[in-house]
């Protein structure tokens, strides 16, 4: 393979201009250079660089006749545009075999996860709608998959047939969202839709219509892609009744994961007598991210007991103590005796979501607390040892209840 190119002047005025770029193929025949197989910004770049070229324009520049300024510009343009379609082509070519590989995966997993064909070609309807071009991101990627089902049910709310279709359209989409696994998450999988809530999940509920804002337990009965239908919990042997068309302020916490919040309507009322009524789904679900880390101030009574220490003779008499504050991770609490640090001890106390008996922890620091007039007490902070997680939990519960309420009081 070989190129040429040249560029012939004389002086005074524009003799001759040749620009080729030629390619044998391996029967000696001659292809056009856009067909080589070497980049044709390889063919530009040797062109521009070449010595001959550089000399010849340095010599003939200062006596190139307009004409030869013009023509020799036009060649520099024209290269300039080859190498942009050239570019451009080569661009929408990867383009198209990326989607085409896509839409084999996509295929594959169809089968993987066993859609049937209505399903498949629903689930390839919602993607080209939502201008979604990676089929097969959508089966590892739930934030897609929430995309698509709400630019399809947007659809089908603009679009209306009867009711029955619609409900069966949703019906579709909820068979394709539990065999691609993104129906009843797991708790340490952030909630992105409501409409990946499972039965059962409790929640507190108010009225933002009512006069009296009053929250009040509840209980999720039923979700799927159209609405959620939510259960009015007994309080003092009343049920909460709501009216259609209310608004309501709905939050709940999911153990492990965080604490989220959502604004809806009423749409229908199922039972007034045993409070269960249907809301939508809400545009917007927000989330507040609450770690293990995150502390409370708690004005309880501890019990504790030196389990391990490095001190000879330590007492192993129960203490009682005052908590100061407490969160999943670990307690903090004051006393009149000073333990030492590193000490193992095993804590007690009791909240309103569970009693704890015999929790292990690790004394970190201590701090004397002075306060004029008052004894010298001790403030320690205690980090747990393998908390079990049912436990961990219902600390959690607890810290999450706490925060609700001092939310609703601001």
């Amino acid at each position: 393979m070989k190129s040429s190119c040249a560029l012939f002047f004389k002086r005074g005025n524009f003799k001759e201009v040749a620009f080729s770029f030629s390619g044998e193929d391996s029967n000696g025949g001659i292809r056009p250079f856009f067909l080589f197989k070497e980049p044709f910004i390889m063919y530009y770049l040797n062109f521009m660089q070449s010595t001959e070229l550089f000399s010849l324009w340095q010599k003939n520049w200062p006596s190139m006749s307009p004409t030869a300024i013009i023509i020799t510009a036009l060649i520099l343009v024209l290269c300039i545009a080859g190498l942009v379609v050239y570019t451009l082509v080569n661009k929408i070519e990867r383009k198209r075999k990326q989607e085409e590989a896509s839409r084999d995966r996509f295929n594959e997993l169809s089968i993987k996860n066993e859609l049937d064909v209505f399903e498949t070609e629903l689930l390839r309807k919602m993607l080209r709608q939502a201008d979604i071009h990676a089929f097969d991101a959508v089966f590892e990627n739930m934030d897609l998959f929430e995309r698509c089902v709400d630019k399809e049910l947007s659809y089908a709310a603009a679009n209306p047939g009867s009711f029955d279709d619609i409900r069966e359209h949703a019906m579709s989409i909820s068979r394709i969202r539990d065999k691609l696994g993104y129906q009843s998450l797991s708790p340490e999988k952030a909630l992105l839709s409501t409409r990946e809530l499972g039965s059962g999940q409790h929640a507190s509920v108010r009225s933002l219509t009512a006069s009296a804002q009053e929250s009040f337990a509840a209980s999720v009965v039923n979700v799927n892609e159209l609405e959620i239908v939510i259960k009015m919990l007994p309080k003092d042997g009343e049920v909460r009744v709501v009216k259609k068309g209310d608004t309501l302020a709905v939050l709940f916490t999911r153990s492990g994961d965080a604490e989220y919040s959502f604004q809806t309507t009423v749409i229908d009322l199922r039972s007034q007598a045993q409070g269960v009524f249907v809301v939508q789904h809400p545009t917007e679900l927000k989330r507040r991210q609450l770690r293990g880390n995150v502390r409370i101030d708690v004005k309880l009574p501890l019990k504790l007991r030196i389990i391990r220490s490095d001190v000879k003779d330590f007492p192993t008499d129960v203490q009682e103590v005052q908590m100061l504050d407490l969160s999943a991770g670990g307690v903090c609490f004051k006393g009149s005796k000073a333990l030492h640090e590193g000490d193992t001890i095993s804590v007690s106390f009791d909240l309103p979501t569970g009693s704890f008996r015999g929790i292990v922890g690790r004394v970190l620091r201590i701090a004397e607390v002075n306060r004029k007039g008052d004894p010298t007490l001790f403030k320690h902070h205690v980090q747990f040892i393998n908390i079990d997680r049912p436990s961990s939990d219902k600390i959690v519960r607890h810290i999450f209840n706490k925060l609700r309420e001092e939310s609703q009081w601001r």
